[in-house]
């Protein structure tokens, strides 16, 4: 949607989010090899917030002083999970990957990490889902030099982790590949987007890769509308009308709340805040890579953030509290 008359079509699908598994398959058998070597080193895949939305500052200076607190951490917690290690035969390297989840990504980490030693048999992928919060686990792990070989993380460590050293540039054992993806990876509409921002560090390092994502799609009962005799977001989108005003309008008219405050139909959801000031033409922070600054102060955040407040406690139109 467009915040007054000015149309943002890309907005009808917002990315909201990404979630991030194993980059194995681009690295083959060296990741293996490397990561053995290297200990301090690894191979990063993450999960993410779309816009740009670090609300985690990534220091370098913050990183190396969550690792120095989590020293004391690492002496007296569990720093490095016992999971069940696979035999490892002669002539296997193995390496060892965290992540988190419920079961369902246990099942998911499982399959992939089946069909890459299929397609590898040379490497034992050995995984590991620690209880807790998996960056408290991992600053632990580093101080206590026992940190897995590869691991998923959200975006706001990324670059926190390139900073203090922690992530190894994935961009030589991609290039060397020569069934490497790359290419296919900068044409995907969400991943390209992502690699621009935040996995590209430093002049052409790869921190790390998307390994799926969880857009924040906006669709609507096209029933609720027309019960109304009102033109679909589709058919005003397609007529550049899909505005701020239009949605009010429409969400107003399709809208029934309860004399109990209950409602009956609500006529929308808020959704990712995030997406709504990228619609007015404003911010969440000054730099995506180093934040320094919230932008909430700006004219276009307040624009975008008064408007959802109204709609909320005013009109009604988006159940909850804001």
């Amino acid at each position: 949607m467009s915040e007054t008359h000015r149309s943002r079509r890309q907005l009808l699908v917002g990315i909201a989010g990404m979630a991030g598994t194993l980059a194995l398959a681009a690295c083959g058998a060296n990741v293996a090899t490397s990561s053995a070597q290297t200990s301090a080193s690894v191979t990063a895949a993450l999960s993410s917030s779309a816009t740009a939305s670090s609300a985690v500052s990534s220091s370098a200076a913050q990183a190396a002083s969550s690792t120095a607190a989590a020293k004391t951490a690492a002496a007296t917690s569990s720093a490095a999970p016992e999971p069940t290690k696979i035999p490892v035969k002669a002539g296997q390297s193995a390496i060892e990957y965290w992540y988190w989840g419920s079961t369902d990504y246990d099942a998911r980490e499982k399959r992939i990490a089946d069909g890459f030693m299929q397609a590898n048999p040379s490497v034992v992928v050995n995984l590991s889902n620690p209880s807790g919060s998996l960056y408290e686990k991992l600053l632990a792990a580093f101080a206590g030099d026992s940190a897995p070989d590869s691991f998923a993380m959200d975006l706001p460590w990324v670059i926190q982790f390139g900073d203090a050293g922690l992530a190894l540039d994935l961009a030589p054992r991609i290039h060397q590949d020569k069934d490497a993806w790359l290419d296919q990876y900068l044409n995907d509409p969400l991943s390209k987007p992502m690699y621009d921002i935040i996995y590209q560090y430093k002049g052409g390092q790869i921190l790390a890769l998307t390994g799926e994502a969880s857009p924040n799609i906006m669709f609507y009962n096209g029933d609720l509308f027309r019960q109304k005799g009102l033109k679909t977001p589709y058919e005003l989108y397609q007529a550049d009308q899909w505005t701020w005003e239009n949605f009010l309008d429409a969400s107003r008219k399709i809208n029934a709340v309860k004399p109990d405050g209950s409602y009956t139909t609500a006529a929308a959801a808020m959704g990712q805040a995030r997406l709504w000031i990228d619609a007015a033409g404003g911010a969440e922070f000054d730099d995506v890579r180093h934040p320094t600054k919230c932008l909430y102060d700006q004219a276009a955040d307040v624009t975008a953030l008064n408007f959802l407040r109204d709609a909320i406690n005013k009109d009604k139109i988006i159940p909850g509290n804001f």
